[in-house]
């Protein structure tokens, strides 16, 4: 690098660009990331984002036809065309395939902008790097030798309808299980009966090395074929993740989702394809009232069981204001 900042940039597919995704790209670029390719799944762009260092691309069918990648993955993509406002859209198999190629054009789009480094997440995830500035972590990389990363993931604590506002606005999040003592592990399946201790994937996120030899490796991970670079792991700097931000987006979620079969799809050791599997079938049946039900017993926490996990080392309260919801910032 020569002594130079370290440019590191954030490829996301977005369902839509909203004023959640405005909330997303200020704290991204309020950390340092020089650039965020942002992909809209809907294939509109109803507005301009606010920030010029926002490139914003919406997906409708001209973008799958002139693909600059197309030759790479002529299978893949005629199945894209082809589900474009169809049922399949939203099937979680087919959505991941579509992230795998938005990551794969903006490896290419940040190759042209001079990005050194690049981060894959969702719109419902976000940097967490404490105590360090992203260029500082992003550089002692570099120094290390490493060519790819793996962030863990830490999933928000959702509160159930008798908690107080104050307490829901007061975000905790579940550290991953590799982030915990080998006790905290050993207790995961005692801790809260009946329930998953993560309700989404706990696979992580990852950024590597922009480079002719770097390829997404799925939606989790990348692969830099270089054997003279490593690959690391990191518990912090982390990703903090809210699948659901309340249970009308949890029936919206799983409701768009379609038919899919659960182990394609989600993993993890803590045991989230029940509540999918489940959820799964409710949609099937159209059973929004089971749905609801769901999300009380299996994914919402009572206030008491935040409390005694936060007491027990369990869960991570960020210092640092994050949008975890449209429009209003909490810490």
């Amino acid at each position: 690098m020569n002594g130079a900042e370290v440019k590191v940039g954030i490829v996301s597919t977005h369902r839509r660009w909203s004023s959640g995704s405005e909330a997303w790209a200020r704290y991204h670029l309020a950390l340092g990331f020089t650039k965020l390719y942002v992909f809209t799944d809907d294939g509109c762009a109803p507005s301009v984002p606010s920030s010029l260092a926002v490139q914003l691309t919406p997906c409708a069918p001209e973008y799958w036809a002139s693909n600059s990648l197309k030759g790479l993955f002529t299978e893949q993509v005629r199945d894209i065309e082809r589900d474009f406002g169809t049922a399949q859209w939203g099937n979680p198999k087919r959505v991941m395939a579509r992230q795998t190629h938005n990551a794969c054009e903006g490896l290419v789009r940040s190759s042209q902008d001079g990005i050194d480094w690049l981060l894959h997440i969702d719109d419902d995830e976000y940097f967490w790097c404490p105590g360090a500035s992203i260029h500082g972590h992003f550089d002692g990389l570099n120094r290390a030798g490493i060519g790819s990363v793996t962030y863990l993931n830490h999933e928000a604590v959702l509160l159930d309808e008798s908690a107080p506002a104050t307490e829901k606005r007061r975000t905790s999040f579940k550290k991953h299980r590799y982030a915990l003592t080998v006790e905290q592990q050993n207790a995961l399946p005692n801790l809260l009966p009946g329930k998953p201790y993560f309700a989404s994937h706990s696979s992580g996120k990852a950024a590597a090395r922009v480079t002719a030899k770097t390829a997404p490796l799925g939606v989790h991970s990348f692969i830099v074929d270089d054997r003279t670079l490593g690959v690391g792991i990191s518990r912090v700097p982390g990703i903090l993740h809210q699948p659901y931000k309340s249970v009308g987006q949890f029936l919206d979620k799983h409701l768009s989702q379609g038919e899919f079969q659960v182990e394609q799809v989600f993993d993890g050791p803590a045991g989230p394809p029940g509540v999918h599997a489940e959820a799964q079938r409710l949609c099937r049946n159209k059973d929004t009232d089971g749905l609801r039900s769901l999300y009380a017993r299996a994914v919402a926490w009572s206030q008491a069981e935040r409390d005694r996990l936060e007491a027990e080392g369990f869960l991570l309260t960020p210092d640092a204001a994050l949008p975890i919801d449209e429009g209003c910032i909490v810490g």
